[in-house]
């Protein structure tokens, strides 16, 4: 099992990334304590939440 190169958090599937902000192109694991490639956590992962580093909503995606 591979982990996370942001959070060193297992992942099952050894997918990486789960998450993007396509405003910033932030990028996360599907942990919720996720760092990211920004170093800043994103929690709520919806559509419509705040991306945690450029502050912008609208943007956040499953990849």
């Amino acid at each position: 099992m591979a982990n996370c190169q942001y959070c060193n958090y297992g992942l099952s599937n050894n997918k990486a990334v789960a998450y993007r902000c396509g405003n910033c192109n932030t990028v996360w694991c599907a942990n919720g304590t996720c760092t990211g490639s920004s170093g800043r956590r994103q929690a709520g992962r919806t559509p419509n939440s705040v991306c945690q580093t450029c502050q912008k909503s609208g943007f956040i995606v499953k990849v």
